[in-house]
This record gives structure tokens, sequence and C-alpha cells, in this order.
């Protein structure tokens, strides 16, 4: 019989799990150890840029009681896409995963079958498994992000398709790190949503594909804590028009935005608009200010638009924000097994 051979830890590959944090202490604490727990041939390295946080999370991860941690801390809020960018800035990964600190890894085989299948189709630049709202996994949260006319997620699609999608959700999802690397990270001007599918999008048009493993699993606990609380209000319903504008203009161009504006102002896309926000539940101010002040405004900011467009947000974002890392040695989990 041949011997078995393990090999040394230090040659394994590694990927780097990146979780941005902001006043979910306990919900970290979990997402941490649903990772300690994975089984996969790499070293996984957690990485967590806590975003201000009060409640104790920075003393619970400097105390070691979430094992092995590389520490980003900033005394203000930075938001999601300046904070993944510097976990990105101080990982060491071949491969990069996000995961929601209000997420969990729910087997511990997830890790390992994303790795899998990344390296097996080499035109995949990220992949991500099923994510659930409950451990029984009866409510499925999304599998793949799919788009509508718009730029507007379509939302029964994305609970029903796994082929090609448009998006993947930084909830928990894996990435090649040369991918990231060529598009330059996530976008700031996006800081609390919208940043996955932007980035997903300018992925795709490297002519990357987006892949879902259904067979994989990770839960979404949709934590109220350390959550910018303006959801379906107006406030979303503006970031949402800005995003989307700014997102289509500095993408495809004037033209082809003036075409989107003139669409939603049809009876089709008025129609579309009524399925998606629900027009008699808003006020006429309201709707001249989503759809045509904002539209507005996007057309008169494009040259400023444009001109942002391609940088690279990861190359020294640590240093430009005057940040450094934190190397926590806490306990170790147990070692990787080779398969």
């Amino acid at each position: 019989m041949a011997a078995v051979v393990t090999p040394d830890k230090e040659s394994l590959p590694i990927i780097s799990m990146v979780i941005v944090s902001w006043n979910r202490r306990e919900d970290l604490r979990r997402a941490l150890a649903s990772v300690r727990a994975q089984n996969c041939a790499a070293r996984v390295e957690s990485v967590v840029m806590d975003n201000g946080s009060t409640d104790g999370t920075v003393e619970m991860l400097r105390g070691g009681e979430c094992g092995p941690v590389k520490l980003i801390v900033s005394s203000e809020n930075l938001g999601a896409a300046r904070g993944r960018n510097l976990g990105i800035a101080a990982s060491s990964g071949e491969f990069i995963g996000f995961m929601d600190s209000d997420a969990e890894l729910m087997d511990a085989d997830v890790l390992s079958g994303l790795t899998q299948g990344l390296r097996e189709n080499k035109q995949l630049g990220a992949i991500a498994p099923a994510i659930y709202l409950d451990a029984d996994k009866q409510k499925l949260w999304l599998l793949g992000g799919y788009l509508q006319r718009g730029g507007y997620h379509h939302i029964f699609r994305s609970v029903q398709e796994t082929e090609n999608p448009d998006t993947l959700s930084t909830c928990c999802s894996l990435w090649r790190r040369d991918v990231l690397e060529a598009v330059g990270g996530f976008d700031p001007a996006y800081p609390f949503c919208f940043e996955d599918i932007d980035l997903s999008i300018r992925v795709r048009g490297k002519n990357w594909r987006l892949g879902v493993l259904d067979n994989l699993s990770a839960q979404h606990h949709c934590s109220g804590d350390g959550r910018v609380r303006v959801y379906d209000s107006f406030t979303h319903l503006a970031y949402i028009e800005r995003s989307i504008g700014r997102h289509t203009i500095q993408q495809r161009g004037p033209l082809h935005y003036l075409r989107e504006v003139i669409f939603f102002c049809s009876p089709e896309g008025r129609r579309l608009r009524r399925e998606i926000y629900g027009w008699s539940n808003l006020p006429l101010k309201a709707r001249l200010h989503l759809f045509a002040w904002i539209p507005f405004r996007t057309f008169l900011r494009y040259p400023a638009i444009k001109r942002e467009a391609g940088q690279n947000w990861i190359s020294g974002s640590l240093q430009a924000a005057g940040l450094h890392v934190e190397e926590i040695a806490g306990a170790e989990a147990p070692a990787s097994r080779a398969v």
C-alpha cells in the first residue's frame, strides 16, 4: 500500500475570507466559527475589517476568542466597498472569499467545493453557494443574481436559476484574486449595497463568467445589528436609482442611459417600474425626484463619473486610509485535510 503523503501546511494554497463588520460581535463570532470549521485542502485565513464597532468586537478579536485573524481597525465606518478593498489588500490568498458578518457557512465542505469549482472551470471568475435564510434550507434567499431591463434585480429568476448569472452576492462568494485585481476591486461610490452588482458586471465585462453550486449552502441571518436602516425607504430607493444611473452611464455611455430613461417614461417602462416599486405608494414629488431629478443630475455628472472609471481601488488602499494589519494569533483551528 502506498504511503499517504500529507502536504506541508506552508505549501498549501491559501483561501482568504474577507469579512467587513460593524457592531455585530456575536454574528461575527458565528461567521468566523463556520470558517474555522471548514475542511479543505488549503490554508484558510480570516481577514476582518472592523468599521468602527463600539460593541466589543475588536476586543473579542484581539483576545483570540475567534482564532487566528488578520485584523484591520478603522475609527470610522468606511462602508462595505472600501472595507472589502482593504481586506483584499491585507489578504494573501489565491482565492478570496467574501462573507457578510451575519452569514454562516452551513457545511464543512463549502470552501472546498467552491475552490474545486473554480479550479475545474477556468472560465469562472467567481462562484457562490446557495444562500438560505433558515437553518433547515427551506427559505431560499439567493442563488445567482439576474438583472432585468434598467439594471433592476429580477427576484424570481434569482431564486430559480443557476446558469451563468449576471451577479453574485458578497454575502457569500469566492473570487479569483487576479480577477479582482484586474478590475480594481470594489468601487467605493457604492458604499453599502450595489457594490457587488457593479463588481460582477465589470468582471463579466472582462469575459469572465460567474457560477453557482446549489449543492453547497450558506445562511444569511439578516441581522438587524450594524445594518444601515434605510431598506424599503425613500432614501434607499434614491440610493438605488443613483447607483443604477451612475453604473449605467459609466459602463454603457450617455446615449444608452438616455434610451433607458426614455423607455421608463413609456407605458411599458412605467408598468415595469410599478412592478418594481409600487408607484401607487409613491407620491408625485417622490416620483419626480427618483425618475427626473436623479437622471438629470446623472447626466450633469457624466464627465466626473467617466473619469472615475477603471481605477484600482485595492492598490495602496491601506496606506491611503492610514491603517495597518494586526496579526492576531488566537487558537489554531484543526489542520486542513488534503483531499
